[in-house]
Parts: structure tokens; sequence; C-alpha cells
């Protein structure tokens, strides 16, 4: 890849996607600012709701001919017409715009909005001795809160910081805001200046990671969690005016009007920030609001496409989300709807039963489990062997006929394609569901160092000392390692909202 195509493709204005379709692993281990990660695998799970439009222009950075030819082979099946192809290398050390780690697009900018923004950071040692009657709020989602937090934290998860600033004033102390690490306690500290909240308020540096690196433990199965007051559009539609993003309001009955008649855009609900990133049968996307603005490269795949964002509510956890997609220079806007969809509307799609085949699952054939090293991990049929779909197409060494476990019909169909291309023949499945372990004899497995899951800092949130010192400083760094031009856009886009604060 030629230095500098993500800016002359930014640039540009015009729309665009840039995939990198390499395993998880290879990529946090070097990838371009600006690229999407979507290995081979997440392909038919992922791909059609990040590019809606089959006739989207796809840019595929092309790491070695093989991958490329599986990850065209794989974006035709899936009715992608428009694919243009970049061959790529890794650069010499020290190249801007060449990152490690992952979710980089949204970990440098939360780096680069703290330099250019100003609040009182504290340390563990500096709390425990100075600032112990503050409150400590934690700013991540409820599930990850639950996990692990600071002691006596309270939850605050970002996206409902808006909602919440009356609460906060009322308070006898000042809140003390953090996260895991450093992004989202920044973005949370921000949020609060964006809005022009009027106390004081700090920031605990490092997180719970500084935390543990200061000899202290974390509590664990928390379960204080701050609950919004009553609703308030008109105040939130006052500051998102001031921040120049589009706010209005739409009938449930139009929704699917709506969505239907923008094939270009890019849809999501962000009313629950308890979501995980599921599809429902319309085109949006359900999806926590606070991990969107930590995690853009997870929801958001394509530049220049205007991005709507739902909220079934007063507009807080959209207007969150919106102020810093915005910053970061996504197309962005708001609808509000006072009703939310119906359950059946928004639940995931079932796995439906799935026999085509007279031999169900025959044991004399080898028999590969296509999905998720995590999953095959957790629960795994007896006898099986896991596959990554890239390595098993690119090896080139498998047997002619086999026996495939999938997650569903649409998976299977997937995966049979493109093992037609090579002359391979899945003579019998499984497709995984709650019955499957009733079925067969299952088992938890061990796999060492898959390739569809990285491995950098990995165990920074499991008492590894070195990991969570080496992830911290990883962050703080990123600045150095972005294009000039991305820090310029981002730091007058960031001076921009915060100076709508009065």
């Amino acid at each position: 890849m030629t230095e500098g195509l993500f800016l002359q493709l930014y640039e540009a204005r015009k729309p665009f996607s840039l995939i990198d379709t390499r395993e998880r692993c290879e990529f946090i281990d070097g990838h371009w600012l600006g690229s999407v990660n979507i290995p081979l695998s997440d392909f038919w799970s992922r791909l059609p709701h990040l590019i809606r439009s089959r006739d989207f222009p796809i840019h595929l950075l092309s790491w070695s001919s093989k991958l490329q030819k599986i990850s065209i082979a794989g974006l035709t099946e899936l009715g992608y017409t428009n694919i243009i192809t970049h061959p790529t290398c890794r650069p010499r050390d020290g190249t801007l715009g060449f990152l490690q780690g992952e979710h980089s697009w949204s970990k440098a900018f939360g780096e680069v909005l703290y330099r250019n923004t100003n609040f009182i950071e504290i340390g563990p040692e500096e709390y425990t001795k100075n600032h112990k009657k503050y409150t400590l709020y934690d700013v991540r989602p409820t599930s990850e809160y639950k996990l692990f937090t600071l002691p006596n934290s309270i939850n605050l998860p970002n996206s409902n910081l808006l909602s919440l600033l009356q609460n906060l004033q009322e308070k006898d102390d000042f809140p003390v805001l953090h996260c895991a690490g450093r992004t989202r306690s920044i973005i949370g500290a921000c949020t609060l200046m964006a809005a022009g909240y009027p106390s004081r308020f700090y920031v605990f540096k490092g997180g719970t990671q500084a935390w543990e690196l200061s000899g202290k433990t974390r509590e664990t199965n928390a379960n204080r969690v701050m609950v919004p007051r009553a609703e308030n559009l008109s105040q939130i539609k006052g500051l998102v005016k001031r921040w120049g993003i589009k706010i209005s309001t739409v009938e449930k009955e139009k929704i699917s009007e709506r969505v239907n008649q923008k094939k270009n855009h890019l849809f999501f609900d962000v009313s629950d920030d308890a979501a995980e990133t599921t599809p429902s049968i319309h085109p949006i996307k359900k999806i926590s609001g606070t991990n969107m603005v930590q995690q853009t490269d997870v929801s958001i795949a394509c530049f220049h496409v205007p991005i709507t964002l739902f909220d079934f509510g007063n507009g807080c956890r959209a207007a969150f989300a919106a102020l810093w997609l915005k910053a970061m220079g996504y197309n962005v806007e708001i609808l509000v709807s006072q009703k939310c969809l119906d359950a059946k509307e928004t639940e995931r799609s079932k796995n439906k039963e799935f026999n085509n085949f007279k031999n169900w699952l025959n044991f004399d054939l080898p028999i590969y489990d296509f999905r998720s090293s995590q999953d095959f991990q957790n629960c795994s049929i007896r006898g099986s062997i896991w596959a990554n779909l890239a390595s098993f197409l690119i090896e080139n060494d498998a047997p002619l006929n086999l026996g495939a476990v999938c997650y569903n019909e649409q998976h299977f169909r997937f995966i049979e394609k493109l093992l037609g291309i090579y002359g391979l023949k899945i003579k019998s499945t499984v497709c995984w569901n709650s019955k499957t372990q009733t079925l067969f004899k299952t088992l938890k497995s061990k796999l060492e160092a898959p390739c569809d899951r990285g491995k950098m800092y990995a165990d920074r949130h499991k008492g590894n000392l070195e990991h969570a010192r080496g992830y911290l400083e990883w962050e703080e760094t990123l600045p150095e390692k972005i294009d000039a031009d991305i820090y310029s856009m981002w730091s007058k886009n960031i001076t921009s909202r915060l100076r709508r604060t009065v």
C-alpha cells in the first residue's frame, strides 16, 4: 500500500470503505489507520450490516495474492461488485499511520482529545490520600462494570451522562470519572465540558489498570448503578443544536419506510447502553453508545456515508455518540422516537433447524468446526477440529469431503460456496444451537494462540501488570504515530465542539 492511501480516499470526500481481511492477530500486529478489520470468517455476519449497498466502493488491502483471491471470492459471493484492490506490505518502522493494537481509530482520537483539552487528573496514590471523600463513577457499560471496578465506584455509562448532569451537580462532592484505562474516562470528562458542566470534576488516570499497578485490588460483582431522572427532550435538543448536529423526531410507524429509502445510510439504535451489537429485522444495529465511540471499527466501516442514530427516549444517548462521532469526522444525525420498536422487531434472528442431509453429521468424515475459536473452546463436539476459514483455504491441504459445524444456514451456505471453489464438499453438517450439547458428546477445548484473536497486552485485565503498563503506555503514545493531517482534523473538530459550551 502506498503511504497516504487512506488520506487520499478521505480527502476526495467520496464514500468509500478500506478493509483489511487478515486475521485479528495479524491486524493487531500492524495495520494502516483508517482500515477496518473484517476477516473472511466474519464476512457473512458483519459485511451486510457494515456495507449495506452491494455496489458501494470497497477498497481491499491485498497482503498476499492468496488472501486477495479468497477475499474477492467472499465479497463476490455476498453480491459486492465494486472492489478495488491495493497491493500492501508492512512499511519501515516508524512510518506514520501504521499502528499496532486494536480500535486504534477511537483510541488515537481519545488521546488527541486529551491533548486538546484541560481537566484535572488524579492517580491512585493521590486519590487515596487526598480525594477519597469524592465519589467514583465508572463510565463503562454496566456489563463491564460488574466484572471489575474500583472499590465503591458507581456505574454511570458515558452515554447516560447527559441525562444525569443535574444529579451530579446536586451532590455534595465532586465526581471522579474512571474506566479500565484511559479513553472512556477522557471521553466522559470532555462530554461534561462540552455540555457546559459548571462544577469541578476529576479523572482517575489509568483507571482500574493503574489501580492494580499501584498494588491495590479491584472490586468484582458490584451493582451500584446510577439511574437517570425523567427524560427531557428539549434540554437535549438545545445541546445538540449548539453542537451543530441535526436532530428530529420520527413516528415509530415511519421508521421502516425511512430506513428502506436510504440504502447507503448506516442506522444504529443506541437507546440501550447494555445492548450488544445485534441487528434487528430493520437494517438498524443495536449497540451501546458508550462502546460505539470506544470501538468505531466494530460498527462503522464506511466513510462519507450518512449515519443515523435512533434514540427511543430523550435523545441523550444518541447526543453523546453523535457529538464524538462528528468530531472524528463522521456525518451524523439523530432521530428520536418516543416509542420503542416492538420486541419482535428487535430480537435476534433465531438459528433455524437445518437438516438437508441424509447423514446429519457423519462421523466417518473429518469434522471441522468453522465457528470462532472462542466459541469452539467454550464448547465443541468431541472429535471435531477447529478451522479458521481463510487458513483452511489458503493452506489447501483439507480433505475433499468433510463434515462441518456452523452457526446457521446462512453461515453454512457461505462456507459451502467458498470451499466449492477449491473442489471441497461438505457432505454433512450441524448448525450449533441450544440442542447441540444434548445431541452430541461435547467438551471444552484449548487452542494455542488462535489466529482470530489478538495477543497484544491480552491479559491486561487479568492481573498481568506488565501488560497493563504496556497498554497504558501504548495509548498515550498514539498521537505521535498518526498522520499529521488526521491529527489536525481531529484537533480542529474538537476545538469547534468544545467552544460551543456556553
